[in-house]
Formats: structure tokens, C-alpha cells, sequence
């Protein structure tokens, strides 16, 4: 609790000092969260959601302030497509909550969704910064976050003894993690595709996609492969020869890299089930029997999840906003998370909540589609990035529970939308003054 009151006391001496810095705190820092030993409180209250819980009321209030700005941003077609992507459907899984099983339990994640809007609404409100300065935030948050995440591991049994350090490989644990470091080479990956002068970036990827392979994380390495290679097909213009060569080597040791990737050891054991490996897979790949070859991959019982959940209802209205893993408690005896967003959100908020899903990926990847050919290095950048990091979130969540960690997943697919309004608006506003 301790932790807890001074982090408040920071936020609130920030939010006196100047106000817009409690914005560049998420944009920093926003995804180094409270590890291991020091996160929870007792029963499903943890440090990380008081702390998201006082954040999200943070920046409702700093929106409330700033709504004298709604009026311009709702008048653009990007403001206009950004909040009618994302509040309809984040209000509709409030209103599910109500006839939920357990309430409770589904306020364990609703205030990072509510977190994460506020944050984005309040960075199209607030005039007084720049879409450059908030770019240059976030490629500072990417460097201490890796920076920490190298020097974390080797101190967690000294500071925690008995902890395992898997937790702190990537410092706030492999889960959260794994969703920053993927926005972190996506928006890297941007930066040096529009402008490739800039070494940095270039150290940022490497860096990062090292990290995902330390925390053997198997569905984040495939979708960065795929949020990568939407990221370089829509940077291109035009075809060249010399850059079909460059692609087809690209993808060589991008495939290369996977293949090697399959016969680590660490790898193997998370991938395959006992007594199976890498040879078998690929051969049965290469002989044309996927069946065979999924066979062997270790699912680590999400097909049975996904088998008992299809058995609940599906509805008009759903469910209720985190029913699913209350169900699951009920049929395996603990409580487990469904690994499937596509499937939870279908049943949880039935085919109106659904839809409203949908066109929420849909409204976020049209905005960035928009931005992808600019002329204006930023918001090329923010564009790609943003339709890079969508389809990488999109194709994960039909494997993981992607929004169960709003907090980084969403609280920066968010980021990366609001900015790319804030940024168009610049330019709207420098271009009239002209």
C-alpha cells in the first residue's frame, strides 16, 4: 500500500507541476509496471490496477478540462473515426457488466480499457503539446524500457529470493511485456522505412526482437513477423528489382531465423508436446499433413477451453463483460482465460458488441491506411506504425487474450491513433495560418 500512495503522491506533484507531464508519464513510462512481489494487494486487487484505476480517473479528469476541444476534433474525419471506433464499443462492455456473473470480476479490466481511452482522448484535447514531442516521448520510453528489461532478470533473486526471474524477463512480466515490445519494433520499424538515415531504430528492432526470443513467446514473434511485413508492404510505392531482391533476402533470414528458432531448446519445450520435436513437425509440414503437424504443437489446453466455451450461449446482447473465465472456473476447477479475444468478445457481448468490436479494428486500420503515403515523415510513420501494430494485435487475439493487458496492448494502439489525429490537425492548423 505504501508503493501504492507514493506513486500517487508522484502522479498528483507531476499533475501540480504541469499538467501535460502526467501524458508524457504514460508515454515514457507508461509500460513499466509494478513487478513480481511488489504487485499484489490481496485476492484480484493488484497494484498495477490501482494504479491504472487512479490513472484512468487521472485522465477523465484532464479530459473533462479540455472538453471545450471536442468540438475541432470531432469536426475532423480522423477525430470523427477515432472516437466513434473506440467509445461505442468500450461503453457497450460497460453496460454488459450489469447483467454479468460476476461483476467483480469484470472490473478487473474494464478500467484499463477506460484508462487507455481517456489517455487517447486526452491527447487530442490537450493543444499545448506536439505530436513530434510525444513521438520523441515514446522513443524514449522504448530505450529505458529496454534498458531495464536487460538489467531486471540478474537482480530479481536478490531483490526477491524465491521469485522466479521468468516473471521479470522483460521486467513487468512476460504478458504485458510481450505487447510493448512488439509496438516498440513496429513503430521503430516505421521510423527507419520512412526515413533511413536514423541508426537508432534499427538498434531498437534488433534489441527488441532479441527480448521476445529470451521470453519465448511464440504468438508474439508471429505477429510481429505479420504487423512487420504489413508495415513494409504498405511503405512501398513502387516495385523496383533491386527491391524484390532485398525482399526475397529478407524474407530468407527472416525464415532462416524461425527455422533455427524451432531447435533451441527452450523453444522445442514450449512449442511441442513430449517426445516430439522440430523434424517430426516439418516433415509432416513439408509432406503437405498440416493436421498431423499441428498435432504435435503443444496448445497447452486452449483447444479444450475453446471447446467448453462454445457451449455458452451466444446472443443478441452476450453474456456479460468477463463472464467466460468465471465459466471456465466452473468447468475446470480454476480460473482460467479463454486465449481467444475473437471467441470471449462474441460470447461476452453477443453479435452487437461484436460488431462493435469489428469496427473498431476496422476504424483503427483505416486511419492509419489514410496516413501511410503522407508527405509528412511523422504522420507516415504514426500511419504505419498504426496499421502495422493493428494487424499484429488483430491476428494475435485469435490466440491470446489480448485485452486482458489494455493497459500496454490497447493503451498504445490508442497512443499511436490519437497522435496521428493530433499530428493531422497540426497540419490543418499550420496550413490555414500559411
Amino acid at each position: 500500500m505504501l508503493v501504492m500512495v507514493l506513486f500517487c503522491s508522484i502522479v498528483l506533484a507531476i499533475l501540480i507541476s504541469r499538467t501535460e507531464y502526467v501524458l508524457y508519464y504514460y508515454l515514457v513510462l507508461g509500460a513499466l509496471t509494478f513487478p513480481g512481489a511488489l504487485d499484489r494487494l490481496g485476492g484480484l486487487v493488484t497494484l498495477n490496477w490501482a494504479r491504472t484505476t487512479f490513472l484512468a480517473v487521472i485522465y477523465l479528469l484532464y479530459s473533462l478540462f479540455l472538453v471545450k476541444n471536442m468540438h475541432a476534433v470531432a469536426k475532423t474525419w480522423e477525430g470523427r473515426r477515432l472516437l466513434l471506433g473506440i467509445f461505442p464499443w468500450i461503453g457497450y462492455l460497460g453496460i454488459t457488466i450489469i447483467w454479468a456473473i460476476s461483476p467483480m470480476d469484470s472490473m478487473r479490466y474494464y478500467p484499463k480499457f477506460l484508462m487507455a481511452a481517456f489517455l487517447a482522448l486526452s491527447l487530442m484535447l490537450d493543444n499545448r503539446i506536439s505530436s513530434e514531442r510525444c513521438v520523441k516521448m515514446l522513443i524514449i520510453g522504448a530505450i529505458i524500457f529496454l534498458i531495464v528489461s536487460t538489467i531486471a532478470a540478474p537482480f530479481a533473486q536478490t531483490l526477491w529470493p524465491g521469485t522466479s526471474t521468468l516473471y521479470f524477463e522483460g521486467y513487468s512480466g512476460r504478458h504485458p511485456s510481450k505487447f510493448y515490445i512488439v509496438f516498440v519494433a513496429l513503430l521503430a520499424l516505421s521510423l527507419w522505412l520512412v526515413n533511413k538515415t536514423k541508426k537508432l531504430p534499427i538498434f531498437i528492432m534488433i534489441h527488441s526482437f532479441i527480448i521476445l526470443l529470451f521470453i519465448v513467446q511464440r504468438a508474439a514473434i508471429l505477429a510481429l513477423v505479420l504487423g512487420g511485413l504489413s508495415v513494409v508492404l504498405l511503405s512501398i510505392k513502387k516495385i523496383s528489382l533491386s527491391m524484390v531482391a532485398k525482399g526475397i533476402l529478407s524474407l530468407g533470414l527472416v525464415i532462416l531465423g524461425i527455422y533455427v528458432l524451432f531447435y533451441t531448446t527452450g523453444f522445442q519445450e514450449s512449442m511441442f508436446k513430449s517426445t516430439y520435436g522440430p523434424s517430426q513437425f516439418f516433415t509432416h509440414l513439408f509432406q503437405g499433413d498440416i493436421g498431423s503437424a499441428l498435432h504435435l504443437v503443444r496448445f497447452k489446453g486452449r483447444l479444450e477451453l475453446w471447446q467448453v466455451a462454445r457451449e455458452l450461449q451466444q446472443s443478441l446482447l452476450g453474456e456479460g463483460f468477463g463472464t467466460t473465465p468465471v465459466y471456465l472456473k466452473t468447468a475446470f476447477g480454476e480460473y482460467n482465460e479463454l486465449h481467444n479475444d475473437m471467441l470471449q468478445y462474441l460470447i461476452e457481448t453477443g453479435y452487437l458488441g461484436f460488431a462493435l468490436y469489428l469496427f473498431m479494428w476496422l476504424s483503427l486500420f483505416r486511419l492509419g491506411w489514410k496516413f501511410r503515403n503522407s508527405d509528412d515523415e511523422i504522420l507516415k510513420s504514426l500511419g504505419l506504425s498504426l496499421c502495422g501494430f493493428t494487424v499484429a494485435l488483430f491476428s494475435w487475439s485469435f490466440v491470446s487474450h489480448v485485452f486482458d493487458y489494455t493497459h500496454v496492448s490497447g493503451a498504445y494502439l490508442l497512443i499511436l491513433a490519437a497522435l496521428i489525429v493530433k499530428r493531422s490537425m497540426e497540419k490543418a492548423r499550420n496550413a490555414s495560418v500559411q
